[in-house]
């Protein structure tokens, strides 16, 4: 009977802690989204359609660099955290020459596609194309920061250290604002230099709580690529993370188009953070279950709860879409109305999606994400050929969300006839995870 007692006492405090660090996530996605809204309009409204589309490119590139040019590592990292911490030090050990190598390629590229892409742009543009080569050493380190802290389930620093670039670039917009200084450059500076100062103190903080060790049983290197590389494509969303459709309409259209298509993606970032939020809190949490039927349930229960959650918060935002845009962009963005309203639908599927994705990569699955990508990418481009000639970024919107529709469906049939892999964690004696929450 004491037995009994104390195994309920035990799942009664995990379902406590999980319900906390749940709640601790989505307000951190909450506030992140408040302070893109603040930060985007300020942009908006100081830089006009054209020079907020080149800004959105200029971050756009070294953000999708330094996604996809991880390797997926930090995935790998997460996972053996997940699993057992003790371990994880020891695959973060072995990654972190492979880290430092790969963020110097990186740069590298980066200069090399500004070097082509600005050469004929204004004086503006170059200097902002200059500071934009920060940000990929930034995001990397952001990238491996948070992956240790998320798969310590440290989720009051995790969720610190994820909303802080946000708040620290919002606050240096505003202060722009006031101050009046809101050229093109004076914003690729403030984006920068939040990025790479929030990232400094968040891998500071990550080796700080967890600092590498040599353990014989860590998974060598090679085994860490695979996991990644499966993962990847399925984690760095070309369609939602990288943000493909935003470099099809600044690339294919104009600048102004993609000025407008971006006002229109603003508004669906409070979805897309929503389930972002129950994602990372959900790929730790699956990792860690002991059972595959017990992963399996916990997974069906975290893409319900996100889809449930994102269609709540869409509802309200497509009536009010004609009156947000135009008050807090300003007139001149009145024709991204059409654009969010499209693109809203589309975050219902991205949602659901985002986090079927986590938690199939929590139960040895890693590469189910990639293929849901891949049929998305294989739905959105004869999409966006034929709509996009005739309907502009309307168009491309309307193809987005078809895509994101058609991969959702392809990921829930995978995961369905996919049996889970899942190898029982083994916590390392001397060291226990962390459950922190905000």
């Amino acid at each position: 009977m004491i037995s009994s007692a104390r195994r309920l006492l035990s799942a009664a405090t995990s379902r406590s802690s999980l319900r906390t660090s749940l709640i601790g996530s989505v307000a951190t996605g909450l506030g992140g989204q408040l302070a893109v809204v603040v930060s985007g309009i300020i942009a908006a409204r100081m830089l006009g359609p054209e020079n907020r589309g080149y800004l959105a490119l200029l971050v756009l590139i070294p953000t999708a660099l330094a996604a996809l040019g991880s390797l997926g590592l930090p995935l790998a990292l997460t996972y053996e955290f997940s699993r057992d911490p003790r371990i994880g030090r020891g695959a973060l050990q072995r990654v972190g020459g492979a880290a430092t190598g790969i963020t110097l390629t990186l740069v590298v590229i980066h200069a090399a596609i500004l070097a082509v892409l600005v050469a004929d742009g204004t004086p503006d543009v170059r200097s902002a194309a200059i500071i934009t080569l920060l940000i990929v050493p930034a995001d990397s380190a952001q990238q491996y920061g948070l992956a240790i802290l998320q798969g310590r389930r440290d989720f009051r620093a995790f969720n610190v250290l994820r909303l802080l670039p946000s708040v620290v670039y919002s606050a240096l917009a505003v202060a722009a604002f006031l101050l009046g200084a809101g050229a093109l450059p004076q914003f690729a500076l403030w984006f920068t230099a939040s990025s790479v100062a929030c990232a400094a103190l968040t891998l500071t903080t990550a080796l700080h709580r967890s600092p590498p060790l040599r353990v014989a049983e860590a998974p060598p290197l090679r085994a860490m690529l695979g996991f990644g590389l499966r993962g990847l494509v399925g984690a760095v969303s070309p369609m939602e993370t990288l943000r493909l459709d935003q470099a099809i309409v600044g690339l294919s259209l104009s600048p102004v188009a993609l000025g407008l298509y971006v006002v229109g993606v603003s508004f669906t970032n409070l979805p897309r953070f929503v389930a972002q939020s129950i994602g990372v809190v959900a790929y730790p949490h699956v990792t860690a279950k002991c059972t595959p039927r017990d992963a399996l349930r916990s997974m069906w229960r975290f893409a319900l709860l996100s889809f449930g959650a994102c269609l709540a918060i869409v509802i309200p935002l497509e009536f009010l879409a004609g009156w947000l845009v135009p008050t807090f962009f300003g007139p001149a963005f009145a024709a991204a109305v059409g654009i969010t309203q499209i693109l809203l639908v589309s975050s219902i599927f991205l949602g659901a999606r985002r986090v079927l994705t986590e938690t199939s990569r929590g139960i040895g699955r890693p590469g189910l994400g990639t293929v849901a990508e891949i049929v998305s990418s294989l739905a959105l481009l004869p999409g966006i050929a034929i709509l996009a000639p005739r309907f502009g970024a309307a168009g491309v919107a309307t193809a987005f969300t078809m895509s994101a529709a058609i991969s959702l469906l392809a990921l829930v049939a995978l995961v369905a006839s996919r049996p889970a892999a899942v190898p029982k964690p083994t916590l390392g004696l001397s060291e226990e995870p962390t459950i922190d929450v905000l």
